[in-house]
């Protein structure tokens, strides 16, 4: 068996969406204050300027490990080629070994 039809009307319908949405309003009132206070403060030219700058500051930080990862590439290249030449020391390893 269905659930009773509460609202008869379409009107007796919007005036209890009204009537919930008022009192979850009157619960909830600070909460929502609060979020819209820090969304609008979220959009204002300080933080826009905040973000920017953090974004900027990250991308400069990955392109300078990026070249040192690059230039440490290189340079290992470089020592690669120079150890060729030298057949006994490149086989040795560079960390002494002690038998216990």
């Amino acid at each position: 068996m269905p659930c009773p039809i509460i609202h008869k009307t379409p009107e007796a319908r919007l005036a209890a969406a009204r009537e919930k949405r008022r009192s979850y309003y009157a619960r909830n009132r600070d909460r929502i204050l609060k979020s819209r206070r820090e969304l609008h403060n979220s959009n204002s030219k300080e933080a826009r300027e905040a973000r920017k700058f953090t974004r900027d500051l990250s991308k400069a930080v990955a392109r300078a490990l990026h070249h040192s990862d690059e230039d440490d590439a290189e340079s290992d290249a470089g020592n690669e080629d120079s150890q060729d030449s030298d057949n006994d020391e490149s086989t040795k390893p560079s960390v002494p070994l002690y038998i216990v």
